[in-house]
């Protein structure tokens, strides 16, 4: 026979809800409070599509746990002696929830992952910096159709296995261009969006002071030294401004591409196109239904559109062999889209490697989850 430690049931309710009332004896409320904190995690991310509500639900749940500890708390009377039980032993608690943290980890998250509309990635480079910044984790919400301008999540062609982030700037039916670095969709500049470029930065000093590389949040990873006193700087507009300010910089340059030199690892890799990352197009995004004539750079820039439709591709004299049929003309069977990272000189996106396919369109972000930068957390992503 011995004497239950109030304080005990109730750090065990909070390591695993409801294990706190098993050690109070009470199967049945231990159960319940078991199966309500399952239903809380797998509701709270059926409900997350904004921060706010997020918050509401993890509000819910630390209630829920509060609630449980004080019942645990309250379930054991202060003389009641109990029979000692086989189970009843320290290292049975600890095995317990052990046990449930391989449960939840293996079989509720996989099936919240699987079923649920609201996911949740981390940025791991800084394609997209100003906007989503390396480490930020981020919920989205799976949709198959996007708007221009907006920041998307897809499957890399390429690669179907890995998730890209980049943000859509043309849409099915769309022409794009870039000239001078910037972009310029159906003959409109777009401004849209505060993007980081690269730029030849000179001091009058030999040294740029420490000092302003934090003020202005310039990371390792944004700058190269190309001499004492001279850097290349990834910079978006409010960096740029304040950079222009201080009385130490001689100079701030653009870094941009002559319009007269290709690239040979710019999409579509082709002779025929003498484009590089700041010189881009003219570049139709196709849409369903849209038809091509079937000349050598029409198959050059679609070829990649084409092989994704169709089970064979072969070129031919004049056209190509589709599916063992030969075409001098192509209908499209998908809408395509044409993305762009905001860290347009560090970014690799569809100015490498082409269009994305309207079936490999997974997802759009919906808020800052987390990130580095507390007054970050909660943003929408826009």
């Amino acid at each position: 026979m011995n004497l239950k430690n109030k304080w005990i049931a109730v750090l065990l309710n909070l390591f695993m809800p409801g294990l706190g009332n098993l050690y109070a004896r009470n199967w049945k409320r231990a159960l319940t409070f078991y199966a309500l904190f399952l239903l809380i995690l797998v509701v709270s991310h059926f409900i997350a599509y904004s921060f706010t509500l997020l918050c509401l639900a993890l509000f819910i749940a630390l209630g829920f746990v509060i609630f449980t500890a004080v019942s645990s708390y309250k379930a054991i009377p202060k003389d009641k002696i109990y029979t000692s039980r086989g189970y009843d032993k320290w290292f049975v608690y600890v095995l317990l929830i052990f046990l449930q943290a391989i449960f939840i980890e293996f079989v509720p998250l996989p099936l919240i992952e699987k079923f649920s509309p609201i996911h949740f990635a981390k940025i791991p480079v800084p394609n997209m910096e100003p906007n989503l910044m390396i480490g930020d984790q981020m919920a989205y919400v799976n949709v198959n159709t996007l708007e221009r301008n907006k920041v998307c999540i897809f499957k890399f062609p390429d690669d179907p296995q890995l998730l890209y982030v980049e943000r859509c700037v043309a849409i099915p039916g769309d022409t794009i261009a870039v000239n001078g670095g910037k972009v310029w969709v159906n003959g409109a500049l777009d401004t849209c969006v505060n993007t980081k470029n690269l730029f030849k930065v000179t001091t009058i000093i030999d040294i740029i002071d420490k000092s302003i590389l934090k003020e202005l949040n310039i990371q390792r990873h944004d700058m190269e030294v190309e001499t004492e006193g001279t850097y290349y700087i990834m910079l978006h507009q409010e960096q740029l401004n304040k950079l222009k300010e201080n009385k130490n910089i001689y100079t701030i340059e653009p870094i941009v591409n002559a319009d007269t030199v290709g690239k040979d690892y710019i999409y579509p890799q082709s002779t025929l196109f003498n484009w590089n990352m700041d010189f881009y197009g003219p570049f139709y995004v196709p849409k369903k239904g849209d038809k091509i004539s079937l000349t050598d750079k029409n198959i050059a820039l679609y070829l990649k559109c084409i092989i994704n439709e169709n089970k064979q591709v072969e070129k031919g004299g004049e056209g190509l062999m589709v599916n063992g049929t030969s075409m001098s003309t192509y209908e499209f069977k998908e809408n395509y889209y044409f993305m762009l990272g905001d860290n347009r000189s560090n970014s690799m996106d569809s100015r490498f490697w082409g269009l994305v396919p309207e079936k490999l369109i997974v997802g759009k972000p919906l808020y800052i989850l987390w990130s580095e930068t507390f007054n970050r957390i909660g943003q929408q992503i826009q």
